[in-house]
């Protein structure tokens, strides 16, 4: 793949992500398998009390009519309220530390320049030096600078768990610590 190096080494493997080569990637995979686990609970909860209502009210013969229900379930509701809220906020808080880990560059941080145009990243290091791959130091804090000289573009690195967009006509920012050589 033309752009970015792809890194590989020890690390904690797991079924679904590339071995961890970052900083980053225990928050990041923590974050995902925490809200994983609570929409497959979710999940296997509603279908279960689908099926469950399907079976226990349905029509034993045809002349049989529905009742109207009188009141709504208040307590019934609000348990349903409070428990999307939860797992909502186990969602957000799951993954608001790793956020704001990787929203600011360390100071002194390494700084390389990105430009990114169809079918080609450039790197552009601190000495001048353009390539179209990523080189950094294991254990330096690394700073991208990102434009887009086009259209809307990714950069994703798998196992540094980096997936930035990139605009036109705006910087963004990602940074990283890679703690696995290539």
């Amino acid at each position: 793949m033309s752009g970015v190096t792809h890194f590989l080494g020890a690390g904690k493997m797991s079924a679904w992500f590339p071995p961890e080569a970052s900083s980053h990637a225990g928050g990041v995979d923590s974050a995902f398998f925490g809200i994983y686990v609570a929409a497959v609970f979710a999940v296997i909860l509603v279908f279960g009390l689908a099926f469950t209502y399907v079976w226990l009210f349905k029509r034993k013969s045809e002349d049989e009519k529905g009742v109207p229900s009188g009141r709504p379930n208040i307590l019934l509701q609000g348990v349903w309220v409070l428990g999307a809220l939860g797992l909502a906020l186990f969602a957000f808080t799951s993954g608001f530390s790793g956020f704001l880990d990787q929203s600011v560059a360390p100071y002194g941080a390494y700084e390389v320049d990105v430009t990114a145009r169809q079918w080609d990243f450039d790197f552009t290091y601190p000495n001048g030096h353009v390539a179209d791959t990523l080189h950094v130091a294991v254990g330096q804090p690394v700073k991208l600078k990102l434009n887009s000289e086009d259209v809307a573009h990714s950069l994703a690195i798998p196992a540094l768990r980096i997936n930035q967009g990139i605009l036109p006509d705006r910087q963004t920012e990602a940074w990283f610590t890679a703690d696995v050589p290539d």
